[in-house]
């Protein structure tokens, strides 16, 4: 969240298809309202049948500054931020919502056996992602056996009351592969209060939908082609998306260079590097977004047979994912209908 200059996972670049194609309104469309802005390193972009656009505005900046002002680890004096920096094993209160999401992303770590974690942010920070400078090397094998000593997510325990607990004093969290998923579903959640029929939003890439497009039809999204260098408008599938939520992660817009080494963003808390599975990139469709955004992460880390057996396993939950073959050829594998 809040990344100056590098956005938190500057991941495929979803194009939300009828948001960027609004200034073409035919007259058969209907008018929607068309709201966006920045937040947590990236941006926003809100299209909705509602006709007051600024008093809807005002209170989507509330709740996305709100949620930074809890989960950015990119604000010194936030609540994750504190929690990072306070090096005891004594128990610590926090509000209910970053309780509530660090439950929900423990609840995806053991799904994955601790292939997705969210204490693995000082291994993203060694390797030059988070916020801090990009580094000219790659760790070596004993700095990363150190750190190791303090990740994982059996190494947090949360209690009774909203309080939780370090088993070590140095392990941190870092929500940034949930928390814009969780920040649509709070703008939805106020939309929804506020008697709005047909929306789409979008937060760097992850998505929420509900009702009809502008063309009183379905919203349409396009899923960009996995490939470094592929530009905005290139497209690997465009998919429907029908009341639900859709999320998608990668590893080929975010990444650093090391030398003649190139980095990705996706990091096993295993083995403490960085890994690149035959799975190009992951798209998750569910009701809630913060649940397709962490098992898009998920799905990158633990590669395609492990996480088809797990997807196939969890109620309304649906995939999209795409990788290479042993011929070096994209494939995709869905169960969407």
């Amino acid at each position: 969240m809040q990344r100056p200059k590098i956005p938190i996972r500057q991941i495929l670049f979803i194009i939300v298809l009828i948001l960027f194609g609004m200034s073409f309104q035919t007259k058969n469309e209907k008018s929607y309202q068309f709201i966006h802005g920045s937040t947590m390193g990236t941006t926003y972009h809100i299209k909705f049948d509602f006709h007051e656009s600024i008093k809807i505005k005002q209170k989507v900046e509330k709740v996305l500054r709100d949620l930074n002002q809890s989960m950015s680890t990119y604000i010194k004096d936030s609540e994750i931020s504190k929690f990072n920096s306070f090096q005891s094993i004594e128990p610590m209160t926090i509000s209910s919502g970053l309780w509530f999401m660090v439950n929900e992303a423990f609840k995806v770590s053991k799904l994955s056996n601790g292939g997705y974690d969210v204490t693995v942010g000082p291994l993203l920070r060694e390797y030059g992602f988070g916020p801090n400078k990009r580094v000219n090397s790659i760790p070596t094998k004993e700095t990363i056996n150190s750190i190791k000593t303090y990740i994982g997510y059996k190494k947090v325990k949360l209690l009774e009351d909203f309080q939780i607990k370090k088993l070590h004093p140095k392990i941190q969290l870092d929500l940034n592969s949930i928390a814009k998923g969780y920040g649509v579903d709070l703008i939805c959640k106020f939309l929804d209060k506020s008697k709005i029929e047909n929306y789409l939003v979008e937060i760097g890439g992850e998505i929420k939908a509900k009702g009809k497009s502008p063309r009183d039809d379905n919203w349409h999204i396009g899923i960009n082609q996995p490939v470094r260098g592929s530009k905005s408008d290139q497209f690997y599938s465009v998919v429907p998306i029908i009341n639900q939520s859709m999320a998608t992660s990668g590893n080929y817009r975010s990444f650093v260079k090391s030398k003649d080494k190139i980095l990705g963003h996706i990091i096993d808390p295993i083995t403490g590097k960085p890994i690149q599975t035959e799975v190009l990139s992951a798209t998750i469709f569910a009701k809630d977004c913060y649940y397709a955004d962490a098992l898009a992460t998920m799905s990158m880390v633990s590669g395609l047979d492990k996480s088809i057996k797990i997807l196939k396993e969890l109620k309304g939950v649906k995939y999209y994912l795409i990788a290479v073959d042993k011929d070096k050829k994209l494939k995709h594998y869905s169960n969407l209908k």
